[in-house]
């Protein structure tokens, strides 16, 4: 079996480049934009939104004001900014945390099935194994 790849990933559509908000930018303003979006992308709690601490270090106020004129970023003001339609295109922290859970409960169920099922085991401490509440005689 070949070994997972656990890297992070942004998604990022093929035709991004020549998207109008994107054509027009200068390379500093691009480069920042792709650097912060990858920012954003190994910090997910924060949902797209940069505080003002960190998005002042993002590019040169010009380059900032660039990205934000361009409508790729919101302006929050002091609080900072937020990438345009953020959770339209990346994963939000709520939907990473289920993703991973929904992961973790199939792992949780296949060990069932492989240490228990398979080997006619009932293990009380094991949550699959514990027999389920009947609703006869529940009203």
């Amino acid at each position: 079996m070949a070994k997972k790849d656990d890297r992070l990933f942004i998604r990022l559509d093929i035709g991004m480049p020549e998207h109008p908000k994107i054509e027009g930018l200068s390379d500093k303003a691009f480069r920042a934009l792709v650097e912060t979006w990858c920012w954003c992308g190994r910090n997910p709690k924060i949902n797209g939104h940069i505080k003002r601490a960190s998005w002042v270090k993002r590019g040169t106020p010009a380059v900032r004001r660039e990205l934000i004129d361009a409508g790729l970023f919101n302006d929050d003001g002091e609080h900072g900014a937020h990438v345009h339609d953020w959770d339209s295109w990346q994963r939000t922290w709520d939907e990473i945390r289920e993703s991973k859970q929904e992961k973790a409960d199939a792992g949780a169920f296949g060990a069932h099935q492989r240490w228990h099922v398979k080997r006619s085991i009932r293990d009380d401490a094991c949550e699959f194994c514990k027999p389920k509440a009947s609703a006869i005689g529940q009203g």
